[in-house]
Order: C-alpha cells, then sequence, then structure tokens
C-alpha cells in the first residue's frame, strides 16, 4: 500500500476536531460517507482525495458550507487573474437585450 502524499493540503486536525465536537468517530463517519474506514483515513492522512459526494455529505453533517468543507479537504479553487479586464459593456448590454426578447417572445409580446 502506498503512502505518498497527494493531498498535502487537508486539513486533518479540521475534520477531527468536526467529529469529536458531534461525539463522532472515524468509523462512525466512514460509515455515514458510505466508505471503508481505510478510504476515510487514506483520505486524512492525504494519500485519498475526498469525492464531491463525500464532501457534500460532509458538509450536511458538519453543518458547514460546501466552500468551507471543500477548502479543508485541500480542494484547490480556480480565480481568474487580478489583471484579467472586465468584458465591455455593449456585451453585456447586448446579452441583457437578448434575454428581455427572449422573455418577450415567450409572453406573445412580439409580432
Amino acid at each position: 500500500m502506498s503512502k505518498t502524499i497527494i493531498n498535502p493540503r487537508i486539513d486533518r486536525a479540521w475534520f477531527i476536531a468536526n467529529m469529536r465536537l458531534r461525539a463522532m468517530r472515524q468509523p462512525d463517519l466512514a460509515k455515514l460517507l458510505d466508505i471503508d474506514r481505510s478510504a476515510l483515513h487514506r483520505a486524512l492522512t492525504g494519500r485519498r482525495f475526498f469525492t464531491a459526494p463525500e464532501l457534500g455529505k460532509m458538509t450536511f453533517l458538519f453543518e458547514e458550507p460546501l466552500s468551507e468543507v471543500a477548502q479543508r479537504a485541500g480542494v484547490e479553487f480556480w480565480s481568474p487573474p487580478q489583471n484579467t479586464p472586465p468584458k465591455p459593456k455593449r456585451i453585456q448590454q447586448q446579452q441583457a437585450l437578448e434575454a428581455v426578447q427572449a422573455i418577450a417572445r415567450a409572453l406573445g409580446l412580439t409580432a
């Protein structure tokens, strides 16, 4: 079994604290996530990533926003470069015009 760390950003202490807060042990969480105890251990030690469904379940179990759970699980979020220019206003205005026209057609207000 490989002990290679593939997710060094996992905040194991945060997950353990949330389990303790709810009087939950790792086997309990593994059962609630419908995964093997060893899979949970590997995820908490950075040798496996949590899956999207597992993150979603922990969002519910820990009563935390998905963004918080995902960040603590080591999920990297993409953000645009700081120097990205805004879209030209005419494109935004064109999109708004098209949306209004589509609504008008749907309501039968156009010929």
